[in-house]
């Protein structure tokens, strides 16, 4: 049951955390044999094929690993920010959560972390956020064409309809102006439409003021 789980499980049997298993999702996030010990407190620790950074970049010390912390201070950590880097230089971002195991006397005897990995969805939001910025500097320079260029003595931008019909093909349906997947508001839409609708009923004048 485990392997099949989409997230990476981790399971510590002793307090220190020296020997953890682990199932499918999350050997294949670290790179690792079915067979590893995953903990960077073991033995071997120092070994294992990958490090673990903190969300500033800096490699965070074994001890202070989510399960290492939760099972000395017998506390649950959750919404930890973590990355992976691993020998092949592939980088794995995961949002951890751990939690201390009990025995009958509530003593720690263990411990169990879960992790979600985020690596798909932040390279998602980059390539969003690269093509928004690609977008608006394109349209950008259309509207400094359009301002400081007259083609035929008519401002390019406003009278070239062409062009207005691209800005209009990113309007949403529900009324926001969508830009690379991001919406900006109804109140930029709507602007977008009036002037679309009055400069289609200015008459070809060579200027239009």
């Amino acid at each position: 049951l485990l392997d099949i789980l989409p997230v990476g499980i981790a399971i510590a049997e002793d307090p220190g955390c020296t020997r953890i298993a682990t199932n499918r999702e999350a050997r294949r996030a670290l790179n690792l044999p079915e067979s590893a010990n995953a903990s960077k407190t073991g033995p071997e620790g120092d070994r294992l094929p990958f490090r673990v950074l903190g969300p500033d970049g800096r490699e965070v010390p074994p001890d202070e690993l989510p399960m290492q912390v939760a099972a000395r201070e017998r506390r649950t950590l959750t919404a930890i920010e973590l990355v992976v880097e691993r020998a092949d230089g592939h980088r794995v971002h995961l949002l951890e959560y751990a939690a201390p195991l009990l025995n009958e006397n509530g003593d720690v005897r263990g411990c169990y972390g879960v992790w979600v990995d985020l690596t798909d969805r932040i390279r998602i939001e980059s390539a969003l956020r690269d093509a928004v910025e690609r977008q608006e500097l394109h349209l950008g320079r259309q509207c400094a064409a359009g301002v400081g260029q007259r083609q035929k003595g008519q401002l390019s931008i406003f009278r070239d309809r062409r062009l207005r019909q691209q800005l209009l093909q990113r309007l949403d349906p529900r009324g926001g102006l969508r830009i690379g997947g991001c919406e900006f508001g109804r109140r930029v839409a709507d602007a977008a439409r009036h002037l679309h609708a009055a400069l289609d009923r200015v008459p070809h004048q060579r200027e239009l003021w």
